[in-house]
């Protein structure tokens, strides 16, 4: 039995406005170009807000106006993954009621999507469906399901920008959130099954485009953590823990779990380079001493750990700079053993998710050992810029 499905895809674009180019155009750093699904209107909320900072706006807004008359209502051909089965189909947007409007205050857009019959009629009853936005070289965008309603929102007034706490901060996030939807010019619609393939996809084509900056290797301590940009906090979850880092702007790790670094580690050791080099953790017996080699690149080359034994990590990266494996050869003793147990275990990684500053944000530790199951591991990542 099929299931008819109403996919309700939800635009929201909320940007003080100005003036609008009907050429592709660079700001804070992102090259807009004009030419995704929803054509003009996230270049032109993105020039208009950067007006509104400069305090150079104006007030005639109709020409922004016959912007947004134009993109009252459009089709766009999507593709349908199903398997190893790809279709071509149908899917329509249509502002949604009221919430659609251009003036001083800001421009509102807010798009309702309904999939022609031959794209619901591609599924199964009870399948959870994505309507996945890609960019140009395939890398995945925006993910949305069928029966909620999503919104992106940008804010820009006044007087939040007056705020040095989080005016700049939040502008950057805006404009950044409009280049995501000037980017999208592909949409598929898929199940779990096609999701997760598109993901894999994804991260393999992000990784072929990384800029030399996304490529490089952060400083100060995000070294040790695999870190690249100006992180200010990184948290780590797997299914067992959940580890929060902090970072100062130098990239020096200042405390874990609320903890400051030197209450949490001892006898920390740094190099030249400002990098984590020794330190140890725990106490009385218990006792873990870490020291850590980085290599011509930057990258973290090996760890050396004494623990009732010593161990070797080596670490071996990709031309993306993503780790790809690691091996640990030593030995470590059991507390009351008569010997020491040798140790020889060798892991690989694999990429689920990469964000806009070239850091992974999902990823599997999968063990040599075929009898375990891989580690999932999800970063959120917070920048100061």
């Amino acid at each position: 039995m099929k299931k008819t499905i109403s996919t309700l895809f939800t635009l929201l674009l909320v940007l003080v406005l100005a003036s609008c180019s009907d050429s592709s155009k660079e700001i804070e750093g992102f090259k807009f170009t004009g030419k995704g699904i929803f054509g003009e209107i996230p270049l032109m909320f993105a020039e208009n807000a950067q007006k509104i900072k400069e305090g150079t706006f104006e007030d005639d807004y109709s020409k922004y106006q016959k912007v947004m008359d134009e993109h009252q209502s459009f089709e766009v051909e999507c593709e349908v993954m199903k398997g190893e089965t790809i279709t071509k189909g149908i899917i329509k947007f249509q502002k949604e009621c009221n919430t659609y409007y251009i003036n001083h205050t800001g421009g509102y857009a807010r798009y309702e999507s309904r999939l022609s019959e031959d794209v619901r009629g591609a599924f199964d009853y009870g399948e959870r469906i994505h309507v996945c936005g890609l960019d140009k070289d395939g890398v995945l965008v925006t993910n949305y399901g069928p029966h909620n309603t999503y919104t992106i929102e940008g804010s820009i007034s006044s007087y939040m920008l007056k705020s040095t706490k989080f005016g700049e901060r939040n502008y950057k996030s805006r404009i950044r959130k409009l280049y995501d939807w000037d980017r999208i010019v592909k949409i598929v619609v898929t199940n779990d099954e096609g999701l997760t393939t598109l993901r894999e996809k994804s991260t393999e084509a992000r990784m072929k485009n990384l800029t030399e900056e996304e490529k490089t290797i952060g400083k100060g301590d995000l070294a040790a953590f695999e870190l690249k940009g100006s992180v200010q906090s990184v948290v780590v979850k797997t299914e067992y823990d959940k580890v929060r880092y902090n970072f100062d702007e130098e990239g020096k790790l200042i405390s874990i779990n609320g903890v400051q670094t030197n209450e949490w580690y001892q006898n920390v050791e740094r190099d030249e380079q400002g990098r984590l080099s020794a330190y140890t953790e725990g106490e009385y017996d218990m006792v873990l001493s870490n020291k850590l080699i980085y290599g011509k690149n930057g990258f973290l080359e090996k760890r050396i750990t004494n623990d009732m034994g010593e161990c070797v990590t080596t670490y071996t990266y990709n031309e993306a700079g993503f780790l790809t494996s690691d091996h640990q050869v030593g030995e470590y003793t059991e507390m009351g053993a008569d010997k020491p147990e040798k140790v020889d275990v060798k892991n690989t990684y694999k990429y689920k998710g990469i964000d806009d500053h070239g850091n992974w944000t999902r990823r599997e530790t999968v063990p040599a050992d075929d009898t375990e199951e891989p580690i999932r591991v999800v970063r959120s990542i917070i920048y100061y810029d």
